[in-house]
């Protein structure tokens, strides 16, 4: 801000306030310097460009806001306040956007073909605790699921929950073998698998199976 140095001195200001007071930024330099600061310290964990794309906009909009207030003497505290508001929701959704997706998320669309291919509740449940953040389903069948990353059975899944359980299940005496601890906590048999894929099978064939045309045709696989 301008100072009349002259005129202070007349009325015999000392030049300790004098200086003083005008190390004091005015009301302008002061809200440019926290608005800045404060759009640095929101958008610093976003991407270099984002975060640079977002406080560049922010800037315009103080500009905007600031034209229509300094006229009318309105104080610029609250435009700051306005457009930082404005940029944490901004940022909220940009960390929103960015974030990949949960294992939970990742598997759930899988969920119809699982069940198409008989896993069960159980299984699935295991496989969620297996997969790892950013591996997505790529393709299931009856005894694999695949990923982006790599092959997982229907034994790794087994193993798997057999490694998760206490150690006091595992060495007390009358503890229940694998077999019977899978079959108790809802894990199909190979038996059981081999009969669903066989039954996938015969339908398969069904589909491709004449239902009309002439006579001798009829019934045999086309």
């Amino acid at each position: 801000m301008e100072i009349d140095i002259q005129k202070l001195e007349a009325h015999h200001v000392s030049r300790e306030l004098i200086d003083g007071i005008r190390a004091i930024p005015s009301e302008i330099e002061h809200n440019l310097i926290v608005l800045t600061k404060r759009l640095e310290g929101e958008t610093g964990s976003l991407p270099a460009e984002r975060a640079a794309k977002i406080r560049a906009d922010a800037e315009q909009r103080f500009i905007a806001l600031a034209e229509d207030a300094i006229p009318r003497g309105a104080r610029l505290a609250p435009l700051v306040a306005e457009v930082i508001s404005e940029v944490r929701e901004t940022v909220r959704f940009e960390r929103e956007r960015l974030k990949p997706p949960s294992v939970a998320d990742a598997l759930k669309p899988w969920f119809g073909p699982l069940d198409d291919h008989g896993w069960r509740a159980a299984e699935k449940a295991v496989i969620e605790s297996m997969l790892e953040q950013g591996e997505k389903p790529t393709a299931v069948d009856f005894r694999a699921m695949t990923t982006n990353r790599r092959t997982i059975t229907r034994d790794d899944v087994r193993q798997f929950a057999l490694g998760q359980r206490p150690r006091w299940q595992v060495d007390l005496p009358d503890s229940l073998r694998p077999s019977e601890f899978l079959a108790r906590a809802g894990f199909p048999t190979d038996e059981a698998i081999s009969e669903l894929e066989r039954v996938a099978e015969r339908l398969e064939r069904q589909q491709h199976v004449r239902t009309s045309g002439p006579g001798h045709m009829v019934g045999k696989e086309y």
